[in-house]
């Protein structure tokens, strides 16, 4: 074999990576195998190409200095730099001359890679044993386990927050402050090292600082002398504070909790996808939407799970969408997914891609919203519209959709009829050109509190002019419409015709004030023929010289002036069915005693009457009550004295009325006890009202009329 052919050989077996480039541009003249896997590429795509091209370079600027580095010392050696696609290399460059005076370079590379991280390794061992010897954060202790004699740093104890005289040296130093929940674990890994079980000691566990907070430490240890025997001699190790680390870890641990619950409860669909759409997390709500458990998805692609078996065309819009998310575009659509059993809803989806610093893709979040309730509510609003617009043109009475300036926008065919317009002519007018004057104002004023939202509606009743310029009465409800925010789009009217009615109403208030008029009328006569019987029992009194016969006139003349006093009340009143007893009762009482009472007798009154009104048919009864319960007091109750006192009370106790008079004279004499014409009277009239009558009492008198309060 010749020569040349045996160099050609070694060159291109030749383990150590090997290229031939131009001095001048760097074009690759020839590079053998191991070269060629080093960079990754193949001898016919690299020969004829510059090195810049392949990427050996991290720029041109650094190939031009190499080159004048050989042009001013004849060869460069062992110079480190990184490929561009590649790996770390040392490169070597010899220059020579090829066949016809070619310049070239031999180029040797050498892969440093592991030289490389084994220097970094080393670099950092040798820093962390430096740091240590320089001064370690971390405290010392050193055991003998036969004596129980220990030996604390001076920093093991300032951890700790002791002074170097404050620890002593006895095991129990250390194990008198391990917190009481650590103890017994942290004694076992103890005994396990010592008894050979494991080749180091290694426990986390709290020790109590001397300002009595609890520290974590990283206690780690090792024995480094046994006896012959191999029980534990010596035992050397150090202690770490690592509190906070393991605040950090808990700290973190609550921050994915809370991720986790956040993840979880969220009322949206979510997850996390590889690029290739593998699932790597699904929340609570999409799992439980299909009843599906992580284990049924996770590490599957997203497209098998169950939400997407709704038919082929649903699984291929989603892998396509994947597949653009993994090329870094965000993806958006709706989709119908499949729930439980049949169930199915609408969710508006869409996946998202996120990078890394490099700008790779290396997450997708798939999001689903439900908007089935949405999509159903939209439907159920269409078809509500559409009852809203049958119901509006179809309604019996007059509907308007009135804008806030007062313009009518919609009306319906009965407020058209009612008003005498054609539709577009109705909505060219304003409800303020077509209400009579009088009424324009209070219409506006609850138009303006309907619109500040004051009211929720108002109804009133108003005229409308007719198209022909009649005038229309009619009932008006308004209500609001407003927009999401609360602003008023528009107002709701509801217009009824209630001409009839208010012509009708005024008909029989008319009626009802003649009636009302005569009622008047009538009470006004009868008390005036009441009072003419009374003025002629009085004539006739004067008339009659026997006693007996003067008292029993003077007796018939206050009972018919008590009837009297009704019918004053009632067409003195403002109600003609009614008798305020307060003012009636008042008024009798001081009749009977300004006419009754004897001559010589200073009368102390007193009426307590409630707040009562009573029929006529009760008021009169009353009255007449009243009338013989007095007449008796002032006739008989103060004989041979010169003063007394009488109190009336007119009291509701429940669901009953009690009329009650009291005197403080003498009391009754034997007959009005047994039963006078008055008493028989006041009984009989009591039975009438369906009441009772008592009559008692020695010092003075107490007479008691009870019966059902009327409305009762």
């Amino acid at each position: 074999m010749p020569l040349r052919d045996s160099f050609e050989l070694i060159f291109r077996q030749s383990p150590i990576a090997m290229a031939l480039t131009r001095r001048d541009d760097g074009t690759i003249i020839e590079l053998n195998d191991a070269c060629c896997a080093l960079l990754g590429v193949d001898r016919d795509t690299a020969v004829g190409r510059r090195s810049l091209d392949l990427g050996t370079w991290t720029s041109p600027e650094e190939r031009a200095a190499v080159i004048e580095r050989l042009k001013r010392d004849g060869r460069v050696h062992r110079y480190e730099t990184r490929l561009v696609r590649g790996p770390d290399v040392r490169l070597s460059f010899e220059p020579f001359t090829l066949y016809d005076d070619l310049e070239a370079i031999l180029v040797i590379v050498e892969d440093i890679t592991d030289w490389r991280a084994a220097e970094e390794e080393l670099r950092v061992s040798e820093a962390r044993w430096h740091y240590a010897l320089e001064g370690s954060d971390s405290g010392v202790w050193d055991w003998n386990a036969q004596t129980n004699q220990v030996f604390f740093s001076d920093r093991w104890k300032s951890m700790l927050g002791y002074a170097p005289h404050e620890v002593g040296t006895s095991l129990d130093e250390w194990s008198s402050r391990v917190h009481p929940d650590d103890l017994e674990e942290t004694m076992r890994q103890v005994t396990d090292h010592l008894e050979g079980r494991t080749p180091e000691y290694v426990s986390e566990h709290r020790v109590r600082h001397k300002d009595g907070t609890w520290r974590w430490i990283l206690d780690r240890g090792q024995v480094v002398t046994r006896d012959a025997s191999g029980g534990a001699v010596r035992v050397v190790g150090t202690h770490t504070d690592i509190t906070a680390r393991r605040e950090a870890e808990e700290r973190r641990h609550e921050q994915e909790q809370r991720f986790r619950a956040i993840f979880d409860s969220a009322f949206q669909f979510i997850g996390l996808l590889k690029p290739d759409g593998t699932v790597l997390e699904a929340n609570r709500t999409a799992l439980d939407f299909a009843g599906l458990s992580p284990e049924d998805v996770v590490g599957r692609p997203f497209w098998e799970a169950r939400w997407w078996q709704v038919n082929d065309g649903v699984v291929q819009r989603l892998r396509d969408a994947i597949a653009a998310a993994a090329r870094g575009e965000f993806v958006r659509y709706e989709s119908v997914v499949l729930g439980r059993g049949d169930a199915r809803t609408v969710i508006d989806f869409s996946i998202k891609p996120l990078r890394d610093a490099e700008g790779r893709v290396t997450l997708l979040v798939p999001e689903g919203r439900d908007i089935g309730d949405i999509r159903r509510a939209q439907a159920d609003l269409f078809e509500s519209e559409e009852r809203f617009r049958t119901a509006f043109e179809s309604a019996a009475i007059g509907m308007a959709i009135v804008s806030p300036d007062g313009r009518f926008r919609k009306v319906n065919r009965a407020l058209c009829e009612l008003l005498g317009y054609e539709a577009p002519e109705l909505t060219r007018l304003t409800f303020q050109e077509i209400t009579h004057p009088d009424d324009l104002e209070a219409d506006l004023d609850q138009a303006r509190r309907l619109a500040a939202g004051e009211i929720r509606s108002y109804q009133m009743e108003k005229r409308y002019f007719h198209r022909d310029g009649h005038v229309i009465w009619i009932r008006l409800v308004g209500s609001a419409v407003r927009d999401a925010s609360g602003v008023l789009v528009s107002y709701l009217a509801q217009i009824e015709d209630v001409t009839a009615r208010r012509e009708a109403q005024a008909a029989l208030e008319r009626a009802l004030l003649e009636k009302d008029q005569l009622l008047h009328e009538v009470h006004h006569r009868v008390k005036n023929n009441l009072q003419v019987i009374s003025s002629l029992l009085n004539l006739q009194q004067r008339a009659v010289a026997d006693p007996v016969t003067r008292e029993a006139l003077d007796d018939s003349q206050r009972r018919v002036q008590a009837m009297a006093l009704v019918h004053q009340c009632l067409y003195q009143g403002s109600s003609l069915a009614a008798i305020d007893m307060q003012s009636y009762l008042q008024e009798l009482v001081g009749h009977v005693c300004r006419s009754a009472t004897p001559r010589g007798v200073d009368l102390r009154t007193r009426l307590d009457a409630d707040p009562i009104t009573v029929p006529i048919d009760v008021a009169i009864p009353c009255g007449l009550i009243l009338n013989e319960l007095l007449s008796n007091v002032l006739r008989y109750a103060f004989a041979g004295r010169t003063s007394g006192g009488v109190e009336v009370q007119f009291r509701r106790e429940g669901d009953r009325i009690a009329l009650s008079v009291y005197d403080d004279g003498v009391g009754l004499p034997e007959a009005p006890r047994a039963g006078s014409i008055g008493m028989r009277l006041v009984d009989g009239l009591a039975r009438q009202l369906r009441g009772t009558f008592t009559l008692g009492g020695d010092s003075g008198v107490h007479a008691v009329v009870r019966f059902p309060a009327p409305d009762a």
